[in-house]
């Protein structure tokens, strides 16, 4: 004859079977938030356009800053400030299983200030897309860009004045890098915050520091400002002009925006000027 279990051990079973479907649903649903999250977008960027509109501000400031180590693509932090005056951001500093990152951003009518600062594996401005060598658990690099942008409607020109800049970042596979856009935006009112494109772009310009030298676009003046003592690379620039002529109609030059873009991390994460 079959013995009888006891009614508590029934209980046991029970509890302990809702406790571990309770496990499965959170693992699946961390899964699954970790997947949809890959989507998230990351920016260190301050964005001016020529004129403020209801559905369009002038004025943005956004920053991310994020891990190799942790979530890989995935910002550990974003922050996003639009309007017609003085915006800010800031994210961080963020701590990664190996070294830490932070970025800040404000823009207004006076300008823009943007910076960032990185150690070992984490990043800041765009996701990265695979994960670094080991080794560079020691790289680092920073940035602090004050800058201002103005548009001229009588000569239809663009002026990107840049009051100072410093990026630095060691020889290695990490990187630093400048990335300005100058664009177009559709006159769309369901467009809030348009981001330039390959079709929308009217000039773009880089400056990327890695594996010791320095990588730019539009700015071959500033090669010169340029060193590397053999542990660390860097660039300095003060009370640089960089004026851009806009040869497109009246309507396009009120619909002009400039994106400036910091970006800081390792090699995956390169930007390769308009999407």
């Amino acid at each position: 004859m079959p013995s009888v279990l006891p009614s508590s051990i029934y209980l046991e079973i029970f509890f302990f079977g809702v406790i571990m479907q309770k496990r499965i649903a959170f693992g699946l649903c961390f899964i699954f938030a970790l997947l949809t999250a890959a989507e998230a977008y990351a920016d260190a960027s301050s964005k001016t356009r020529n004129n403020c509109r209801w559905w369009r501000k002038q004025y943005v400031a956004s920053t991310s800053v994020g891990c190799f180590d942790v979530l890989l693509g995935v910002p550990l932090c974003g922050d996003t400030s639009a309007g017609c005056g003085d915006v800010a951001s800031s994210c961080g500093p963020k701590t990664c299983f190996w070294g830490q990152g932070a970025a800040w951003a404000s823009n207004g009518p006076d300008g823009s200030v943007m910076g960032g600062l990185r150690q070992g594996f984490a990043w800041y401005g765009q996701e990265p897309t695979s994960l670094p060598d080991s080794s560079l658990r020691n790289s680092r690099g920073d940035h602090d860009l004050r800058s201002k942008v103005t548009y001229d409607d009588e000569t239809q020109e663009v002026h990107i004045q840049i009051d100072s800049l410093t990026m630095t970042a060691t020889p290695d596979d990490a990187f630093s890098r400048v990335d300005i856009w100058v664009y177009v935006e559709a006159e769309d009112e369901t467009q809030e915050d348009p981001e330039p494109t390959e079709e929308n772009t009217y000039w773009y310009g880089y400056l990327l520091s890695q594996y010791g030298h320095l990588e730019q676009i539009g700015f071959d003046d500033l090669v010169d400002n340029f060193t590397n003592n053999g542990e660390l690379t860097s660039l300095v620039v003060r009370d640089y002009l960089k004026t851009i002529p806009f040869l497109g109609s009246e309507s396009d030059f009120a619909n002009l925006a400039v994106k400036i873009v910091i970006d800081g991390g390792m090699e995956g994460a390169k930007l390769q000027g308009p999407e």
